[in-house]
């Protein structure tokens, strides 16, 4: 993707920089590189156009998707899972003590507090929000590739294919909340690597793919989230 020089961003207001980045994500992707391709696009969007171009200007600078490995790839899922979880705003949510009080009504003693949140996080948490998106919005041969680079160890003998994508999607999120909430720094297959092992919530997975290719997946279903907004 280009850098901001080479889009050319100095000088120009912040409304033309949003715009100019929104259509940059499009035009590397191999979409709308006919500016009248994507000015027809853009319009079609109507009010939705100033969040796309939110959005497009969270992901260019923060993610910074235009250099190699000056990000760490924490840093990076944490900016996708947040740019995530704001497309999905609209997926039913239900604050957890609401939800304690219609499903657990009664229980005065609890016994395994993290297996509760887990199953509170999988019906509305932002869990949900990323598992839905990555259900609808990656594109088919996406998923097959993230099926075929990201493998849980299974029964201690072998690393199986995950059945669903919306349990990379969970694995993916583990990675982001131990780094956010606990600390510890997680990574997908480092460059230079064929293949890494890593363990997210005392389970190993096998990993070989790279941040880089990661992102591109999430801007290839970026760019389908957008065209379904029309």
């Amino acid at each position: 993707m280009k850098n901001p020089q080479q889009i050319g961003l100095k000088g120009r207001t912040l409304r033309e920089i949003k715009y100019l980045i929104s259509k940059e994500i499009f035009n590397d992707n191999g979409y709308y590189k006919d500016n009248k391709d994507f000015d027809i696009f853009f319009n079609k969007l109507g009010e939705k156009t100033k969040q796309l171009e939110i959005f497009s200007h969270f992901y260019y600078f923060i993610c910074q998707p235009y250099k190699n490995d000056e990000i760490r790839d924490e840093l990076r899922l944490v900016g996708i899972t947040s740019l995530i979880e704001g497309m999905m705003q609209k997926v039913e949510f239900k604050d957890f003590f609401q939800w304690f009080e219609s499903d657990y009504k009664g229980v005065n003693e609890i016994k395994d507090y993290n297996k509760i949140k887990e199953e509170y996080l999988n019906k509305f948490g932002a869990t949900k929000k990323v598992k839905f998106y990555f259900e609808k919005y990656v594109l088919e041969e996406d998923k097959e590739n993230l099926f075929k680079c990201i493998k849980p160890f299974k029964n201690n003998k072998v690393f199986k294919t995950f059945d669903s994508i919306q349990k990379i999607a969970s694995f993916l999120y583990k990675m982001r909340s131990d780094f956010v909430h606990k600390a510890r720094m997680k990574c997908l297959c480092p460059k230079g690597c064929s293949v890494a092992c890593i363990v997210v919530n005392k389970k190993p997975y096998k990993v070989n793919i790279g941040m880089q290719e990661f992102m591109k997946i999430f801007e290839r279903s970026f760019i389908a989230f957008w065209q379904k907004q029309i």
